[in-house]
């Protein structure tokens, strides 16, 4: 396993993204540094919780934590309030409270619904990102941007709330399509040209 930690700094609050290769496993460690907690709910979509989310709860549980699933459609529909409505209900139901570790597992959006119940749910509850697409991991899951789409306009409702670790795990990409990656190379790029034109040019 090797990893690298990348320390965040906001006014909010600071945290670690730690990113490398087979790390899905250790979240138990780093959970354990940001939670009290012995419990988490985990929030994915429904192909992700036969790959990585899978691995992801194996983890915890060998690690003694109590796991819990919470489902979101796939994609942009992850983000609707029909969708972000159903998550509030299973967190209710389960009896989560503002110690439970709510984890996202998945792309940007699964990441924006779930960090936007993670800000509203009994007024925040600690939010872990375990982004799977190169975009999320770049981008969505860093800074505690959330969001949920409104019928007349994508992104119009959401909130500042930062996790309290991220784990970037670049072996799941493995599997994705090369539209997404290329999507997420855009984004390098991109934040490159702005912050540092040699890694861009790199």
């Amino acid at each position: 396993m090797i990893f690298r930690k990348i320390r965040v700094r906001v006014a909010s609050g600071s945290y670690d993204v730690h990113v490398g290769r087979g790390i899905l496993e250790k979240l138990p460690a780093f959970a354990a540094q940001v939670s009290p907690s012995r419990r988490a709910v985990i929030v994915t979509d429904s192909y992700l919780r036969r790959r990585a989310a899978s691995r992801v709860a194996a983890g915890l549980r060998r690690d003694g934590w109590r796991v819990d699933w919470a489902f979101v459609p796939r994609a942009e529909a992850a983000k609707s309030w029909e969708a972000v409505g159903r998550l509030h209900g299973r967190l209710i139901r389960l009896g989560a409270d503002r110690a439970t570790l709510l984890v996202a597992v998945g792309g940007g959006a699964v990441g924006d619904a779930a960090g936007f119940a993670a800000a509203t749910y009994h007024r925040g509850m600690p939010l872990v990102h375990v982004p799977t697409t190169l975009l999320a991991q770049v981008d969505s899951a860093i800074g505690g941007k959330t969001a949920v789409d409104h019928p007349l306009a994508k992104n119009a409702v959401g909130a500042f709330h930062q996790p309290v670790v991220v784990l970037s795990d670049v072996e799941v990409l493995k599997t994705l399509p090369a539209r997404e990656f290329l999507s997420g190379m855009a984004e390098v790029i991109k934040c490159g040209l702005v912050f540092d034109p040699a890694f861009a040019a790199w």
